[in-house]
């Protein structure tokens, strides 16, 4: 008689640790995820507050923002990142992109800027690196671009096509 009653404790103690690791478990997660959100939501703030800075200075310049493209890595767990701003001027298009946690360029390589439409892509310049992050102005003919893209090429001078890697790279929409 005792033995069953042993054996039904010794369930219950068992039952109760699981129940307590579950609980722990699920505290832990809880508190991950209102990190997880709280810098999220940090994130947002710093990308509006930028954002309105930004179009504050460009509108008081007597230029309008057109679009805020957001550069993601190409490389499946690079840190790398960058932003473009486009603004609106008529016939004519400035960007300005800045990019960072982007790798040192080795020997004679160095990061270019390209435009991409229609199958083509359109040279925009160099962009100028320090400790891993550089900013870039263009200003350019307005054409229908569709994507931005910031390739890694063999020199400092680019050729009429890229042919180096694309380490950063943003859509453009319409």
């Amino acid at each position: 008689m005792h033995e069953p009653l042993q054996r039904y404790k010794r369930i219950i103690r068992a039952l109760t640790a699981a129940c307590l690791l579950l609980i722990l478990a699920v505290a832990t997660l809880w508190i991950r995820l209102e990190s997880v959100e709280n810098a999220g939501d940090k994130l947002s703030q710093d990308a509006t507050a930028l954002h309105r800075a930004m179009g504050s200075f460009l509108e008081h310049s007597g230029h309008i923002v057109d679009q805020i493209v957001d550069m993601h890595a190409a490389a499946h767990g690079s840190l790398s990142s960058g932003l473009a701003v486009i603004v609106a001027g008529g016939d004519s298009m400035r960007m300005f992109l800045e990019a960072e946690k982007l790798p040192p360029p080795g020997g004679s390589e160095a990061y270019h800027v390209w435009l991409h439409e229609d199958g083509r892509s359109v040279h925009a310049g160099t962009l100028p690196m320090r400790n891993g992050t550089g900013a870039f102005r263009y200003e350019g003919v307005a054409d229908h671009y569709d994507r931005i893209f910031v390739t890694l090429e063999p020199s400092s001078s680019a050729g009429s096509s890229p042919i180096g890697r694309i380490v950063l790279s943003g859509t453009l929409s319409s």
